[in-house]
């Protein structure tokens, strides 16, 4: 289930070719950050429909016909690792070795690549993890979360650490979306990653602790962040095309929201 949702939210994005750079982008509103496939700075569809085809490849698990050194033929995956990712856009575009480190800014430097395939294919399956982990049978076992750290960071954001081991219950996203600040170089959601280059996590803790920490009474109804999540997602659409503004539509549901004017409003209690 994970997998399907992670690629439902990967493919629903629509190209978008803007020349701006991440602090413009993190100014944009939520619901053209989330329906759109973009990199800061890139204005070559092409190349953003290059790297979005590797990644869906990826998820969807596709394979292809290839001749071994003997002639036979076979099939192989034709997306795998970040190396293979890297190898493949620089292959196809013909970027040539880094010189020196690479900068992030440079478009075919294996920093700013692997910067792309770690963030794009872990904002699916933050998003899919966020969506699983707010079914209702297991927000009822499950209703809070712990903020981890998953792996090493050389430069740890403080506001992070301050934060760091804290249990919060998974409707309360104000303090989700405050771990996630575009303004600190994160993404404005509820979910992971907490922002470019965060080994930030959630890991699920059950009833029985959230209410020993006293975040529930016992029998308490555990309420979905879902709803409260969603009304952020109201804001203006105007500067969408109308393959754009069909495009948010499908990926939050038809029966979830509406567009009215020029503003996309949720009505629905439940994502899709």
């Amino acid at each position: 289930m994970r997998e399907s949702t992670a690629l439902k939210k990967l493919s629903s994005q629509i190209i978008t070719t803007k020349p701006q750079g991440a602090w413009d982008w993190a100014s944009e509103a939520l619901g053209v950050r989330e329906s759109s496939f973009f990199s800061s700075w890139v204005t070559s569809t092409n190349i953003l429909s290059a790297e979005k085809q590797h990644l869906v490849d990826l998820l969807t698990g596709a394979r292809q016909l290839v001749t071994l050194e003997d002639g036979t033929e076979t099939t192989a995956l034709k997306a795998g690792s970040r190396a293979k990712f890297v190898a493949d856009m620089k292959e196809k575009f013909g970027w040539g070795p880094d010189e020196g480190a690479g900068s992030v800014r440079d478009k075919g430097s294996t920093t700013r690549l692997e910067l792309i395939y770690t963030t794009k294919t872990r904002q699916a399956y933050g998003y899919a993890q966020f969506q699983e982990g707010n079914d209702p049978d297991l927000l009822d076992a499950f209703p809070a979360a712990r903020f981890v750290r998953g792996g090493f960071v050389q430069e740890p954001r403080q506001y992070h650490e301050d934060h760091r081991d804290e249990v919060r219950l998974k409707s309360d996203i104000a303090f989700w979306v405050s771990m996630n600040d575009p303004e600190q170089g994160g993404f404005g959601v509820p979910y992971p990653p907490f922002g470019y280059n965060s080994q930030m996590d959630m890991i699920d803790v059950p009833r029985a602790e959230a209410e020993e920490l006293g975040l529930l009474e016992p029998g308490q109804k555990a309420e979905s962040p879902m709803l409260d999540f969603t009304d952020q997602l109201s804001h203006s659409v105007g500067g969408l095309t109308e393959e754009e503004r069909t495009a948010l539509v499908e990926q939050l549901g038809a029966d979830n929201v509406e567009i009215k004017g020029d503003r996309i409003n949720w009505v629905g209690g439940k994502a899709k």
